[in-house]
């Protein structure tokens, strides 16, 4: 599978991880060219496969830089449309961390972030996105662990313009 989703420009190595319906795909990006690639075989077994394969990407690509993304697109994600009135960015962050307290997904405390849909005078539209925080700790331990700095985390959705 070819993960081009997170090519972008970037002056020094980056890693990036793309947990993508329980396959992880591997890149190094220095510039804007990929120079070192690695797909864990098949599908993962859950959190503890996750973990496994993820200790594998520093000696599969080489990798010896400190940035990591993360795009993750996985069934454990919970994807919640919420209409509210237009609010400034400040004010919709305290407005959707209560929201995000009444959707309760699988493994209980949740990660999430959000972005507009859809902007009106009157209404907008928020999608959020909301990940279990075990699959969200598995990414921050590895990147602990390696001594890597997490630049970002986005689910794939989010990436592609995702909406309802």
């Amino acid at each position: 599978m070819d993960v081009t989703l997170m090519r972008g420009r970037f002056s020094k190595s980056v890693l990036g991880l793309a947990l993508i319906r329980g396959s992880l795909h591997a890149r190094v990006f220095k510039g804007k060219e990929v120079v070192a690639s690695w797909d864990a075989a098949g599908p993962l077994a859950g959190i503890d496969g996750l973990r496994e394969a993820l200790e594998q990407v520093p000696e599969q690509t080489g990798f010896h830089g400190e940035s990591v993304v993360v795009a993750i697109a996985s069934s454990q994600m919970e994807h919640q449309t919420v209409k509210m009135p237009p609010m400034r960015d400040r004010d919709m962050e305290a407005f959707l961390s209560r929201k995000v307290r009444h959707f309760a997904i699988e493994g209980g405390r949740q990660a999430w972030s959000w972005h507009v849909l859809h902007g009106g005078r009157t209404e907008q539209q928020v999608a959020l996105h909301l990940l279990p925080l075990p699959l969200m700790h598995v990414f921050l331990d590895f990147c602990r662990s390696h001594s890597y700095q997490v630049e970002q985390v986005a689910p794939l959705t989010s990436a592609l313009g995702w909406s309802a």
